[in-house]
């Protein structure tokens, strides 16, 4: 062990017990790196930074800090594979089922073994970005998660609309009289299709889209309040503005509300930039202010409660970040690392993580650990008591901002209880139209598949090559949809208690779900795709929703 020098001692204590209304605490961790000893539980290597009794007591008073005990951890992993494993297995009930939930299940199965995998993705000019995936086992933690809550999430979410299980049908879909196929008032395929550069399934009834004469503009770096005025600033936000016709059709609320493109690095991360891109378009409907919120932040809330290594969260780290009223600040308060330079040991992907090294590489003044967090790991004397300390004290001063309510909605929604699982998934997917238009923000979880990695600089992907390997999951962002067309259903049947309703005759829009990634602005149209119906059919394993209006903020006034 390393012994810690007292004037280093004097210097921490300052540090520690420094105003926190400072956005940013000079930090022993990467100041002064003599400080930090190692700690082995069992598998795991960690470095903790030891402080005497009344330091840490110091150290704990601070607002959002997480208290844990380092000795508690093997029981906590060992809990975390018996989930796993139980998620796992339930992935295999749901794709032997006859209902929407076995694609759920048959995307899970898809996925690669472990919490994250590694993997290259190709940006727009030809260059290769490196990104960290989903494993199957975060996946799975996901699913389960999502299938324990999805009654009471369904009713919630039909509750919502005034509708409910045994009424199901919103004012849109009250059945009416339909242009027949082939009609002048129905237009085929053909030439929508060439004029929107889209794929269209040749057996759906089509309309022309909305047309706009002006682009639904994103925000620019240095323009969003709390990125300190930064044209680039280090969670990656980048300039671009999408060319693509059908970026100009956006449909939703989202309109003028949505910010900048951001870059999460090789990190696994990408929850927390969807979690927080879609709590700046809540902040922004609310204040027609869009912000920069910190991605850094989210991830601490999101992973900090729970474990040490091993990038990736879930839907259950939602519900739990939203549950305790977790708030996250602006990027100024603690920018994001996107830690070019860690390394994980064993360097053998197919085995658990059990150290991370070179995190903080040209990290400086800002908290910083070689774990999972990021945030500092300090620990009391000689003994296992230890807490997780962030940057800045989010919830204690001004300007943090978090959703108050949320639930996942896609396998809540693939239950309804239509006889025709097309019927199902088109009633699923105008239920979550209906939540953009009304001021939602939706969440994607996905699969990476050979399609999604054909998307180009016209931000589409290549339907022919779904259903290839899959390379890992992912999460992002859905800002709006666009409407290329119409399907149609006859004698749509819906079961209620033992018996069935015809509903008759019922129609429901088809088109592309407009998509805010976290790879950089060179990936797609400037950081944005294009999703199909078919796509999210298939690829997709969750939604989470941050109903519209469910934010809050220690902000004076908000």
């Amino acid at each position: 062990m390393i012994r810690i020098r007292s004037a280093a001692l004097l210097a921490l204590s300052v540090t520690l017990c420094a105003d926190l209304g400072r956005a940013h605490a000079q930090n022993s961790v990467n100041v002064n790196l003599q400080n930090l000893q190692p700690v082995r539980i069992a598998d795991l290597q960690l470095n903790v930074l030891r402080l005497n009794t009344a330091q840490f007591q110091q150290a704990i008073q601070a607002p959002n800090v997480l208290q844990l005990n380092l000795n508690d951890l093997p029981a906590r992993i060992q809990a975390r594979d018996v989930a796993v494993t139980r998620g796992i297995g339930l992935a295999g009930r749901l794709a032997a089922g006859a209902d929407l939930r076995a694609d759920i299940g048959r995307a899970v199965l898809t996925l690669p073994r472990g919490l994250t995998v590694p993997a290259q993705v190709q940006l727009r000019d030809g260059a290769r970005q490196e990104v960290l995936l989903f494993g199957q086992d975060t996946v799975a933690l996901s699913v389960a998660q999502a299938e324990e809550d999805s009654a009471r999430n369904r009713g919630e979410l039909l509750r919502s609309f005034g509708i409910s299980e045994q009424a199901p049908l919103p004012a849109d879909l009250q059945p009416r009289g339909q242009a027949a196929p082939g009609s002048a008032a129905a237009p085929t395929a053909t030439g929508l299709a060439a004029k929107i550069g889209t794929q269209i399934d040749p057996n759906v009834l089509l309309r022309p889209p909305l047309i706009r004469n002006v682009l639904p503009t994103p925000s620019q770096p240095g323009q969003e309040q709390g990125d300190g005025g930064s044209a680039a600033p280090r969670d990656g936000a980048c300039r671009f503005t999408p060319t693509n016709a059908l970026f100009g059709q956006l449909r939703g609320s989202n309109i003028g509300l949505i910010t900048t493109i951001k870059n999460q690095g090789a990190r696994g991360t990408c929850m927390a930039f969807a979690y927080t891109s879609a709590l700046e378009s809540l902040i922004a409907r609310r204040r027609g202010t869009r912000m920069n919120l910190s991605e850094q932040y989210a991830y601490y809330w999101l992973r900090g409660d729970d474990g040490v290594l091993g990038d990736g969260a879930g839907w259950g780290d939602f519900s739990d970040a939203i549950s305790r009223a977790r708030m996250i600040p602006y990027e100024t308060a603690w920018r994001y690392n996107p830690s070019p330079n860690r390394v994980r040991l064993p360097a053998d992907t197919s085995k658990p993580i059990t150290e991370f090294r070179n995190s903080c590489l040209n990290y400086p003044d800002q908290a910083c650990s070689d774990t999972t967090a990021q945030a500092q790991l300090v620990c009391q004397g000689g003994t296992n008591n230890c807490a997780w300390k962030p940057e800045y004290a989010a919830g204690g001063g001004v300007n943090s901002f978090r959703p108050t309510r949320g639930n996942e909605v896609w396998a809540s929604l693939g239950g309804m209880p239509f006889t025709d699982v097309n019927v199902t998934r088109a009633y699923r997917r105008n239920m979550m139209r209906s939540m953009l238009d009304r001021g939602d923000q939706l969440i994607l979880g996905f699969t990476v598949d050979p399609a999604f990695d054909s998307i180009g600089a016209n931000g589409q992907p290549n339907l022919s090559l779904m259903g290839g390997r899959a390379r890992g999951g992912h999460a992002v962002h859905i800002v709006g949809y666009v409407n290329t067309g119409t399907r149609t259903f006859n004698n749509v049947q819906y079961r209620v208690g033992p018996g069935t309703v015809n509903f008759g005759t019922l129609s429901f829009p088809t088109g592309v779900w407009v998509i805010k990634n976290s790879w950089s602005c060179g990936f797609g149209d400037g950081g944005y795709a294009y999703l199909p119906d078919a796509f999210l059919d298939q690829e997709t394993w969750g939604v989470f929703n941050l109903p519209a209006g469910a934010v809050a903020s220690d902000m004076p006034g908000f």
